[in-house]
């Protein structure tokens, strides 16, 4: 279909009232259906949301509970129950959101088989809300249980924003005849969500003058918050000593012997418990002469995200306080959330070699992935500092093990020992803390609706 002839069909769509019943096969027996629940009509569509004047988009997710989820085996389930929680707990955050994805995965469920080779971008795809052409669709796939095409858009959207989403009878069927789609085009609305919003408000809040009441810092209890700024800084001593040791003085390591950085992570509730720490060698293969300095610090930092004194605390929205441990609990985007407290955090920074370069350096920040941990900044660190850039690393909520962990670092063959900070919680109950996988990010057990 070329690019005029789509135009003309939008024009017909957006702004006539009788649609173009011409443009339907003769032979076609497959239709997009059009349902009231997920799962029988295209999403996004903001016909899944209600009007909310306290979201930005002034709209928010609404899917509901007996017709749109729990779906088990293809069949939606009257009520959510504990086997099935998990399911439902995802769909209670989206319907926290006051719009859908920037990069949304589109959902069009027919009435029966298409032909997913006959798909393309002229027959679906993203415009905008005036309907000029925005994006196509990429990762096409077609499921013959439910006889739904599945496509993620080529490109990200603007949040805050009114797209649409168009399926025409470009697409065919098995048998080669184009399908029902609406007497012609399906378009539907919808409208995504404010991705920026909390997070640009917990910002400005961390800016306001220390004296207003609404600052972050004051919020979190910072000590002596509401007069200095002394308790945000970064500290590079533990117990009056300098954990900053000149990185030609640490031998390099991978495994044993301990004779360069060693973790000792806490691995149990118990610290008294057989086995509660174990120590392995940091792999650290930075050369000497490859950085400066390697410094071992902390500072304190907000904390968002919510910690019972358990750590197993999971409560439905609406039932008790509403918090589950590990989650940052969703606000309006209009408000700002609160911090609960603070937490200090451990960070590690590999420098480059003042002499080389002198400070100040531009940084760099490295975020380690599942499982893994603020060490890991060794790994690459040194090429960084060759280009006069410094390095820091901190642990994830969840990662590094428990808060007794520490790190020993032998310099000129004199070690000094200090705690790392380690995030790790046990989540499950099981008396052991994780890897930042299975303890630290969320409750275990939990299933994708698809099983």
């Amino acid at each position: 279909m070329t690019r005029l002839r789509w135009n003309l069909l939008t024009a017909c769509l957006l702004f006539a009232s009788v649609p173009a019943t011409p443009w339907v096969s003769a032979g076609s027996t497959v239709a997009v259906r059009r349902g009231r629940s997920y799962g029988s009509r295209i999403f996004p569509d903001n016909g899944f949301t209600v009007a909310d004047a306290s979201q930005l988009t002034g709209r928010r997710i609404n899917f509901r509970e007996g017709i749109d989820y729990p779906n088990i085996g293809g069949v939606v389930q009257p009520s959510c129950t504990n086997a099935d929680y998990s399911i439902c707990d995802a769909f209670a955050q989206l319907n926290k959101l006051d719009g859908f994805d920037l990069q949304p995965r589109v959902l069009v469920p027919f009435t029966g088989a298409i032909n997913l080779g006959s798909v393309n971008a002229s027959d679906f795809f993203i415009s905008t809300d005036k309907g000029g052409f925005f994006s196509g669709l990429r990762q096409l796939t077609f499921d013959p249980a439910t006889n739904t095409l599945a496509g993620i858009s080529d490109g990200f959207l603007s949040e805050n924003t009114s797209y649409r989403i168009h399926v025409t009878n470009g697409i065919l069927d098995n048998a080669g005849h184009r399908v029902n789609a609406c007497g012609g085009a399906c378009v539907v609305r919808f409208t995504t969500r404010t991705a920026t919003g909390e997070l640009v408000r917990i910002r400005q809040s961390m800016d306001l003058p220390l004296s207003n009441s609404a600052n972050a810092y004051v919020l979190a209890r910072f000590p002596d918050a509401s007069t200095s700024t002394a308790s945000r800084k970064l500290t590079f001593t533990q117990n009056g000593v300098n954990d900053v040791f000149l990185a030609a003085s640490v031998e390099p390591s991978l495994v044993d012997p301990f004779n360069g950085i060693v973790r000792t992570d806490q691995v149990k509730v118990d610290p008294t418990a057989p086995g509660a720490f174990q120590s392995t060698a940091v792999p650290n293969l930075i050369p000497p002469g490859g950085a400066g300095y390697y410094a071992f610090g902390s500072f304190l930092s907000p904390r968002y995200q919510f910690a019972s004194a358990s750590g197993r605390q999971d409560n439905p929205y609406g039932v008790g306080d509403g918090f589950t441990d590990g989650e940052i609990p969703p606000v309006p985007t209009t408000q700002t959330p609160v911090p609960f407290g603070a937490d200090r955090l451990g960070v590690i920074a590999v420098t480059p070699d003042p002499a080389q370069f002198p400070p100040p350096w531009p940084a760099a920040i490295y975020g380690p992935g599942f499982t893994r941990s603020d060490y890991d900044l060794f790994v690459t660190a040194d090429y960084n500092a060759s280009l006069g850039i410094v390095t820091l690393a901190t642990n994830p909520a969840g990662h590094g093990f428990g808060p007794l962990s520490t790190t020993t670092v032998t310099a000129n063959g004199t070690p000094t020992t200090f705690l790392s900070y380690g995030r790790g919680r046990d989540l499950d109950g099981d008396g052991v803390i994780g890897d930042g996988l299975n303890d630290g990010v969320g409750p275990t057990g939990h299933v994708q609706p698809d099983g």
